[in-house]
């Protein structure tokens, strides 16, 4: 099996074992938090399917982010998280549970939780309550609430992957307080517009490799492209605001999609096809055509 149907296999896999396991923003019991956990240890045990090239770090951004698969309604949403050293994040909570798996490197997390009323807009307090080193075999859960930072440590390139129970551009998320610091009793409000959410980049010859085992589906993002022979042609969509995603999308919404473009119009489909369900999206270069 190439690497691109490999991925994308072990992918929905662990998205619905994780739906098994029944998790919830509330109270989950240790059956259900053991059973997600080690869904996503099993595939974070898998490096191969995670090559950096396909997940570059993006010095714009300090790191890269990119949805690896999530429902329509964005639940569920996992994502791989490629940092370098560097200081730490803000302390920020997310509404629903999360877990996060080491893949490389250390993600090192410190874990609060708020023992202030609320009652004070703009103010509060943080506890620490723990913190935990993420390296490859470790898996941590952290239920709706609790208040955390991030921070890799060492000089190797640290890939991560982050399931959320509800996914890190949802609108739930806005409106969140996130401290100034971990013993600031300052908070500004999470209002931050639409996440850019990277997409995978693969190389010609990797899609050629996989749609010969089994078929891709292509689509020219603001381009005109002409693909390889042993391709079809690529259907033609565009990522200005309102425009639709065209009729010609597979019945199969598990099928990979190749989107074949630059990184942020290729990124604002990626997430108009997300919307409708499609689970898979890889980025390529129309740069690696031209060279061919």
């Amino acid at each position: 099996m190439s690497l691109i149907h490999q991925r994308a296999t072990a992918v929905r896999h662990t998205l619905d074992a994780v739906r098994a396991a029944g998790l919830g923003a509330g109270h989950n019991t240790a059956e259900q938090i053991d059973a997600a956990r080690e869904a996503l240890r099993n595939l974070a045990a898998q490096p191969e399917l995670f090559p950096t090239e396909q997940y570059p770090f993006r010095s714009e951004l300090a790191s890269g982010f990119y949805r690896l698969g999530e429902d329509a309604d964005r639940r569920n949403a996992l994502y791989v998280l490629v940092g370098k050293a560097r200081a730490s994040n803000a302390p920020h909570r997310h509404p629903s549970w999360a877990l996060i798996a080491g893949v490389s490197g250390n993600e090192h997390n410190v874990l609060f939780e708020r023992i202030d009323d609320g009652s004070e807009p703009g103010k509060g307090k943080l506890r620490k309550r723990g913190e935990h080193s993420i390296v490859a075999g470790d898996v941590l859960y952290m239920p709706a609430g609790d208040y955390h930072t991030i921070q890799v440590d060492g000089d190797e390139l640290a890939v991560h992957l982050h399931i959320y129970g509800i996914g890190v551009d949802g609108p739930e998320n806005r409106g969140a307080p996130v401290f100034r610091g971990p013993d600031s009793e300052a908070y500004d409000v999470n209002n931050r517009g639409p996440l850019s959410l990277g997409v995978q980049r693969v190389s010609l010859a990797h899609v050629v490799e996989a749609h010969q085992a089994k078929p891709l589906a292509f689509f020219a993002v603001d381009h005109a492209v002409q693909l390889p022979e042993e391709l079809p042609p690529a259907v033609p969509v565009s990522s200005a605001e309102g425009a639709v995603l065209p009729a010609r999308l597979p019945a199969d919404t598990h099928q990979v999609l190749v989107l074949i473009g630059d990184a942020e119009p290729v990124e604002v489909v990626a997430e108009r096809l997300a919307r409708a369900g499609y689970a898979t999206a890889l980025r390529l270069d129309p740069a690696e055509l031209a060279a061919g």
